[in-house]
């Protein structure tokens, strides 16, 4: 008899342990998706601020090269800026097609912290507007991201998707 009841314990006692491992399993894994949550929600954020310091340096090589129209960084590539000393494209084709300007400056500033594509995803769509870049990010899983940039100011600008 009493190795019955010592059995039952043993058994409610186990019971018990599954119990609390499967809560803190499912604790684990609610905090993991949150983490993820976040971190995704933070990446445009980090590309913003990657844009504007790269920016930052470009205005600041411009103000030392005595304010040129057209910025030359490298051995093959040359901005074209605004008046205001921000990049609008590459000096060969800034005037011809803004749009394609816009992503020119946002490739060759930003070209290592933007996000991979594979099999076609993330699609970039890049429009010009007055002073004004605006890209939009379209992953396949549905979700996106917008940033604008100002090219009078260099500020970097993050837009939350609605909703």
């Amino acid at each position: 008899m009493a190795l019955s009841r010592r059995a039952g314990v043993f058994s409610l006692e186990l019971w018990v342990a599954v119990i609390v491992v499967l809560i803190l399993i499912g604790l684990f894994v609610r905090s993991f998706n949150s983490t993820y949550d976040d971190v995704e929600r933070m990446k445009p954020h980090k590309l913003a601020a990657v844009m504007e310091a790269a920016l930052r340096q470009v205005h600041a090589s411009w103000l030392a090269g005595n304010q040129p129209t057209v910025l030359s960084l490298e051995a093959l590539v040359s901005l074209q800026m605004s008046d205001k000393g921000y990049p609008v494209g590459l000096a060969a084709e800034a005037m011809a097609e803004p749009a394609a300007g816009c992503t020119d400056v946002l490739e060759r500033l930003v070209g290592d912290a933007l996000p991979k594509q594979s099999d076609g995803w993330p699609q970039l769509v890049t429009t010009a507007g007055k002073g004004s870049c605006h890209y939009s990010y379209l992953f396949e899983a549905g979700h996106s991201f917008e940033l604008r940039y100002d090219t009078a100011t260099g500020k970097v600008t993050v837009l939350e998707p609605a909703g």
